[in-house]
């Protein structure tokens, strides 16, 4: 996933502020805060993956217990090869 740019500026109570005007501090949290949000987005874009083959899985298991609970109820039916 590529790595969002960290923002040149900052808007604080709506007011719009050139992030070069704040100390070394300030910019490398900003630099952080960007990094992180990346890194939430990917963690989210994972579980969501995770999630959807979960749900396949559990489709599948569904499939195949009911399969076998169905084979169960039928009668077995046998040849004599005597017969």
């Amino acid at each position: 996933m590529p790595q969002t740019p960290t923002p040149k500026t900052l808007t604080i109570d709506n007011v719009e502020h050139e992030l070069a005007n704040f100390s070394p501090t300030v910019q490398r949290l900003v630099e952080i805060n960007t990094q992180w949000r990346d890194e939430l987005a990917a963690a989210r874009l994972e579980v969501a993956k995770v999630e959807a083959a979960l749900r396949q899985l559990e489709a599948e298991l569904t499939q195949a217990v009911l399969k076998e609970l169905k084979e169960k109820q039928e009668p077995a039916v046998h040849i004599d090869p005597a017969a």
